[in-house]
């Protein structure tokens, strides 16, 4: 299994943390973004780590270099913010089997490996519980009687669940041809959600609930909460 951590946007809401460097970079405790995530997927035991560097990415590819607690770790270039569909696209031709997606501004209380080990069918996407608030602001997850995923839509207006995506998936090969039948959504991107929905009409995506806590890092206060998360 490869992981595939898409990591190239701006973080503008960071302001003015991520004046001078990548979103990633930002410290959270005592130790940068980055690390927390690397923290979470390492006991996965993965084949590599695939980086997706975007805004100020050679900041990054310092930091990491070629390895991280034993990991390889590779660097592609997504040369424009499209989307994390694309972003995923981007690393495609590194990717040799299953492949774990962890996006780049989470910090857990967890590791992953119960998410890689529950990963039975063609896509298996991480989820947690949320105030509708809050699902209006991210991907919400509808599910059928089986508990296959039926949809998945990226900050609904009237979310139709608060079932939303806990920022980790892992997939089988398939999820890149699912990327690239996509068409840009209405922001411009190619968004992983409209891939996910493509992919739940060829084959059962299934979710796992996530365990512990996690915050998804985009604001100043964000920052605050994660590291007191981790203390």
């Amino acid at each position: 299994m490869d992981v595939v951590i898409p990591a190239a946007g701006r973080g503008t809401r960071l302001r003015p943390l991520t004046a001078e460097q990548p979103k990633p970079l930002v410290t959270v405790g005592d130790r940068a973004l980055i690390d927390h995530v690397l923290t979470a997927v390492a006991p996965t035991d993965p084949q590599r780590v695939i980086i997706v560097l975007g805004h100020r990415g050679e900041q990054l590819r310092h930091h990491l270099g070629t390895t991280y607690a034993g990991l390889p770790v590779e660097y592609v270039t997504q040369p424009a913010p499209r989307g994390l569909a694309d972003a995923l696209l981007q690393a495609a031709p590194r990717v040799e089997d299953t492949v774990l997606v962890v996006n780049a501004d989470n910090v857990y209380t967890d590791s992953l490996d119960y998410l890689t080990r529950a990963h039975e069918t063609i896509g298996t996407v991480l989820v947690e519980t949320v105030g509708a608030a809050r699902a209006r602001s991210t991907g919400v997850v509808t599910t059928d009687e089986k508990g296959c995923i039926e949809a998945m839509v990226e900050k609904p207006a009237s979310p139709p669940s608060q079932t939303v995506s806990a920022g980790a998936a892992v997939f089988e090969p398939a999820i890149f041809a699912a990327c690239r039948e996509i068409d840009r959504a209405e922001t411009g991107e190619y968004e992983l959600a409209n891939a996910i929905t493509h992919l739940a009409t060829t084959d059962c995506v299934r979710t796992v609930s996530l365990r512990g806590d996690r915050v998804n890092v985009n604001t100043p206060a964000d920052v605050e909460a994660a590291a007191a998360l981790r203390e």
